[in-house]
């Protein structure tokens, strides 16, 4: 790097450093709202945040584009043991589950995976661990453990966090739709207490209870633009902005939200240093199954759109991993970007079809998944009550802001020729990962 371009760098990195923005953001997306649970009026008041940021920071065209979708209200969940003791304990129901009613005898499939499911499912309610063991080159959603479930005709589903700390691990059952059979979740603790029961005893008997409502919603997408000199491609940052309904959502996705912020605050600030237009979209809706960016994408141009950047729990720690979706010409630039900036990156190219990214990436747009890396697989406090705002660090966020600016800004110098690929590549892709297309 030249000595003039080293001191506007400069400069944008101490902005960053100094700026008190991500802090009065990520307060406010948590401390000042109940919560951001898709359609709720914390999610409206997020949403009408964010914009209000576009504006004073100066991006244009600024939108908040609505939609509708199916919402989910959470009601009260009972999960009592009649067999072979009387007990009642605690659980709470997974997002689009159904009402229910049931009895039913419990069956413990380990981690859920597919050998898993080999048994006869058939009228059980199956219990799964939300773990990948070691070996297991993927990490494998819950969505796939509920599919299984489903296709085996399991009467109910059983999803038991793996961390300790009596923690129910939230999440949505399908997308945008009411599952086929009542879904709850329960902590490590109680957990291991039914699989202790099912080792012991012949049969173990429970009946659940699940009142929750189910009704139209709306949410909105949250777009700005930073316009370069040149409009030919399109650089696009985006994250989802809401949460769950049982806590702060603080790490998913506060932090990657506040993030997306402070890198478009700072880029506003040096927009005559980009040699392509950038759109930041904060999506709503993710959590009940990547809504808003399937609504975004089905109804936008997408045609100069050369990269998708998603910020996934993103600033939730210092080191940042960039999963490019099988895209490898683009692996192959941002290994180059991390030696230039000496800064590691962990760079991967495995397909990830849980976040917005994968709306961009089904329509063969090279699409990254960034988050930062932890030290084990799964979502840690994510998803659970536990995931407040003392969890975070803003010089974490701060940090990450810093190295995606300039990730923007090395990406945008680039012209983007990043080749697409088509939907027979991405079946492709998909199937080599053990992912049914």
């Amino acid at each position: 790097m030249n000595s003039s371009k080293d001191k506007w760098l400069s400069t944008l990195i101490g902005d960053i450093w100094l700026s008190d923005e991500p802090a009065g953001n990520m307060g406010f997306l948590t401390d000042k709202l109940d919560n951001r649970f898709a359609g709720t009026a914390g999610e409206h008041s997020a949403a009408e945040f964010i914009k209000g940021k576009f504006q004073d920071y100066g991006l244009k065209e600024i939108t908040s584009e609505e939609f509708e979708f199916q919402g989910w209200i959470r009601g009260d969940t009972k999960l009592r043991v009649n067999f072979p003791i009387e007990k009642e304990l605690h659980a709470i129901a997974l997002p689009y589950s159904p009402p229910c009613e049931l009895e039913g005898e419990v069956l413990d499939l380990g981690c859920g995976l597919e050998k898993d499911f080999e048994r006869d499912v058939q009228g059980k309610i199956v219990l799964v661990s939300a773990e990948t063991p070691p070996g297991v080159k993927r990490w494998v959603h819950r969505k796939e453990k509920y599919d299984r479930a489903v296709k085996g005709r399991a009467t109910a589903f059983i999803y038991m966090n793996h961390i300790y700390g009596n923690l129910p691990q939230t999440g949505s059952l399908d997308d945008n739709r009411i599952g086929a059979i009542p879904g709850i979740s329960v902590s490590r603790e109680v957990g291991e207490r039914l699989k202790r029961m099912v080792k012991s005893e012949e049969s173990v008997k429970i009946t659940l209870t699940i009142t929750n409502q189910i009704q139209t919603a709306h949410s909105h997408n949250v777009v700005g633009v930073i316009h370069s000199p040149s409009d030919k491609k399109e650089l696009i940052v985006c994250g989802h902005y809401d949460g769950h309904d049982i806590s702060q959502a603080a790490l998913d996705n506060a932090a990657g939200i506040a993030t997306l912020m402070e890198i478009a605050r700072v880029l506003s600030i040096y927009k005559d240093k980009l040699k392509t237009t950038v759109r930041f979209i904060g999506f709503g809706a993710e959590e009940l199954g990547l809504i808003g960016s399937k609504i975004y994408t089905d109804s936008h141009d997408l045609s100069n759109v050369g990269v998708a950047l998603n910020l996934d729990c993103a600033g939730n720690g210092r080191d940042l991993g960039v999963n490019v979706n099988g895209f490898d010409t683009l692996l192959e630039h941002l290994d180059n970007f991390s030696k230039l900036i000496d800064r590691p990156i962990s760079l991967e190219s495995r397909v990830f079809p849980h976040s917005d990214h994968w709306n961009f990436v089904e329509k063969g747009i090279p699409g990254c998944m960034i988050a930062s890396r932890g030290e084990t697989r799964g979502r840690g406090w994510g998803h659970t009550s536990a995931d407040t705002l003392d969890k975070v660090e803003i010089r974490n966020i701060k940090d990450n802001a810093i190295v995606l600016s300039m990730m923007v800004l090395d990406l945008a110098g680039s012209n983007l020729e990043f080749p697409r690929k088509n939907p027979e590549e991405i079946k492709k892709l998909m199937n080599a990962e053990g992912i049914i297309a």
